[in-house]
């Protein structure tokens, strides 16, 4: 008699805990040698306490021996994001990288999402924008709020086939603006070496180019641009893998302070998410970023935004 096995259960996704992320974020900041504000963080916390309930969060540093560590909650729905920031204290009424945010978020209605990006201990200090897909790049350059000094590059990035953008965000510590362009399909190593280099990056050592083009997604993914808002200069740009192999991770991106952070954020989604960005500044100023998805089903809300996510998808 042929038994048959029932199905197996499907996971169900561990619901967001202010207790427990309080109790996991303070022993990460220990385990990373990085300052922790209870203060601040209630504070975030109590701002932003819907979207931390129905959205997705997930943590983020680097292997910088003072980096910091951020979490980041994503949004499932179009909410005004700035203004509970206004409301609460947290950011300037006349922010005009607040303002920015919110034109950007209205170019496409309700298909946008704000995020936002908070340290350990400051507390708030990135604003993002899902645009909805991949949009013209002349759109989002052209809203008011943009200085000519970055419009200025759009010839640029258009010669270097970079001419869709997913996602927008500000940095509210630096003053800079990121652009998250979505990358041409099967980009080369002189392609790799052409984008760094707008940051003055000298050309990707044989080594490093193999760790990022392994994992990178051939069909396209995601590389970014960060820009002064007052002068202009590129400073550094990336090139971001997400949800990595877990049996078959870059060995030398996820060691020492990596390594330690991957062990001491836990993830709670069914389906976990591990992803690097290899930053590049002028010469060989460079360093590798990390982000591990912590609750609300991070990977099922960024793939429904269509998201390239690992060589295989």
């Amino acid at each position: 008699m042929t038994v048959i096995e029932p199905p197996a259960p499907v996971p169900i996704a561990t619901p967001f805990s202010q207790s427990r992320f309080l109790s996991e974020l303070e022993s990460a900041c220990k385990a990373l040698n990085t300052a922790y504000s209870e203060p601040t963080t209630l504070k975030i916390l109590k701002t932003f306490e819907k979207s931390f309930t129905r959205g997705a969060v997930l943590f983020r540093t680097t292997n910088q021996p003072e980096g910091p560590l951020n979490y980041r909650v994503y949004e499932r729905q179009s909410i005004d994001m700035v203004s509970l920031a206004t409301n609460a204290g947290l950011l300037p009424r006349d922010s005009s990288l607040g303002k920015l945010v919110l034109t950007w978020s209205s170019l496409y209605g309700n298909e946008s999402h704000q995020l936002a990006d908070f340290d350990s201990s400051k507390g708030l200090v990135k604003f993002w924008v899902f645009l909805g897909g991949i949009r013209p790049l002349d759109e989002i350059l052209n809203v008011p709020g943009v200085p000519e000094c970055i419009r200025g590059y759009r010839g640029m990035f258009k010669t270097i086939n970079l001419t869709g953008v997913r996602h927008t965000a500000v940095d509210l510590e630096k003053g800079s603006m990121n652009l998250y362009f979505r990358t041409p399909p099967d980009l080369s190593r002189r392609d790799m070496d052409e984008y760094i280099s707008l940051a003055g990056a000298d050309p990707l050592p044989d080594a490093l180019f193999e760790e990022i083009h392994a994992p990178f997604p051939r069909a396209g993914g995601t590389f970014a641009v960060t820009m002064d808002m007052t002068t202009g200069r590129i400073s550094r740009v990336a090139f971001y893998a997400l949800r990595l192999e877990e049996n078959n991770p870059p060995a030398s991106a996820v060691s020492g302070r990596i390594k330690t952070f991957f062990e001491v954020c836990p993830s709670y989604d069914p389906d976990e998410m591990k992803a690097l960005a290899w930053s590049f500044g002028e010469g060989n100023k460079r360093y590798v970023k990390a982000e591990h998805s912590y609750t609300g089903d991070l990977v099922g809300l960024i793939r429904g935004w269509g998201t390239s996510m690992s060589c295989a998808e």
